[in-house]
């Protein structure tokens, strides 16, 4: 098992790199556009119009103001999944955010996480800087190993990039690019096993008039490092996942300070320290925790099982 630190990639502003990225169009501010990936007409309407409600919702919640007027594209993500990854751009093509959005079994779709940030979930160009660092590119590289990159969802906080370079297979976490263990059982098994998010329905939801689900309860606290607070190390904490949401919340109000939020990924190959800064609740009732990794992701509630709260 490795431990993963938190590490803040430094790159120039550049081109946004996709792999076979579907076109995004210019969009006015309270509308819009998207192309979808290939499916039936219906489904991809019922997608889109997912996508632009969660968009526009967040959009007037503090933080998320550049999503007001983003261009965004919907991208798949690993095969058997039946999850899509939104990438927002702005101020010229510049990454300002992500949605990941999973399909439910029952039918429509489900907001599973979002962030904010220069750093988004599954950016290319945080890719590329780790491509760099690990000398397996140098910086004139456009192609190659960036163009064979897959991105992977096989569960909360389990997102990645696989990428094959010079023969050999490489994985990188999709929010800091670190690299992470060899992942090929891994990933083998949870192909083989069809493992895919699942969520519980959202509870106690908030009678509201509004048209599209909202925020209705936010609050948002400093980050810490929790390399300045190696208590977690030793400590085993309270677990995450018989612990609930409203005592998180309630612990972050009383305290006004974050805490420490650790989990083992990926088969316990990865310890992934995390900070809990804030929490988001919307009125149809899903419920959403912030955790502090090179800028905040809300992860949707309930966290990955085995985690603990320091």
């Amino acid at each position: 098992m490795i431990k993963l630190r938190q590490t803040i990639m430094l790159f120039a502003a550049g081109a946004f790199f996709a792999l076979s990225p579907l076109p995004v169009a210019s969009a006015p501010a309270t509308v819009p556009v998207v192309h979808a990936p290939q499916a039936a007409s219906q489904q991809a309407n019922e997608l889109e119009k997912s996508v632009s409600d969660w968009i526009i919702a967040l959009s007037s919640e503090k933080g998320f103001e550049k999503w007001t007027a983003a261009d965004w594209a919907i991208l798949p993500l690993g095969p058997g999944t039946h999850s899509w990854l939104v990438a927002l751009t702005a101020d010229g093509g510049k990454d300002a955010g992500y949605l990941i959005v999973s399909q439910k079994s029952d039918g429509g779709y489900l907001l599973t996480e979002y962030g904010t940030g220069t750093y988004p979930l599954f950016s290319m160009q945080t890719l590329r800087q780790s491509l760099l660092q690990r000398e397996l590119i140098d910086s004139s590289s456009t192609g190659s190993c960036l163009d064979k990159a897959e991105r992977y969802l096989t569960g909360s906080l389990e997102s990645f990039w696989k990428v094959e370079c010079g023969g050999e297979t490489y994985y990188f976490d999709a929010k800091s690019g670190g690299e992470l263990p060899d992942l090929t059982n891994y990933l083998a098994s949870a192909v083989k096993n069809n493992k895919t998010l699942t969520f519980s329905p959202a509870l106690n939801p908030v009678e509201s008039n509004a048209e599209r689900p909202v925020v209705t309860d936010r609050l948002e606290l400093p980050a810490i490092d929790p390399y300045d607070q190696p208590g977690w190390i030793k400590d085993k904490g309270q677990s995450g996942t018989k612990s609930d949401f409203d005592t998180a919340a309630s612990r972050l109000k009383e305290s006004e300070q974050s805490f420490i939020y650790t989990v083992k990924l990926y088969g316990s190959q990865a310890l992934y320290p995390l900070a809990v800064t804030g929490y988001h609740t919307w009125s149809d009732g899903s419920q959403f925790l912030i955790l502090d990794q090179d800028g905040p992701r809300y992860v949707r509630w309930p966290l990955p099982e085995g985690g603990s709260f320091h």
